[in-house]
């Protein structure tokens, strides 16, 4: 539940979460420099928190005004379900320059 709320930015548990997923999941998809762990494996065998990422094991994958009309959706229906006021990787990614991803809508 910790990483759900974590990599969408939604709180959970709640009747929103099937619906957040829905949403929101068809804008990220998994990390390809970690294959979707979240760390990357070391030549020394060790791992280290992946960058490219932020450890969520995924990537977002459209336009930041597409993510913010995403939790504004989420927020119209149901208030109070986004984790607004804390800066969890989904919503940090709202707060730095987006660099596209090729056919990304």
């Amino acid at each position: 539940m910790h990483r759900f709320q974590c990599n969408y930015g939604v709180r959970v548990p709640g009747k929103h979460v099937p619906f957040s997923r829905l949403l929101l999941g068809e804008l990220r998809e998994r990390c390809r420099a970690c294959d979707g762990r979240g760390a990357l494996q070391l030549a020394s065998g060790s791992t280290r928190d992946c960058p490219h990422c932020e450890s969520t094991g995924g990537v977002w994958v459209c336009s930041e005004e597409a993510l913010a009309a995403a939790y504004m959706i989420l927020e119209i229906l149901h208030p109070g379900c986004t984790t607004t006021g804390i800066k969890t990787p989904a919503l940090r990614f709202l707060d730095r320059p987006y660099r596209h991803r090729e056919g990304a809508a």
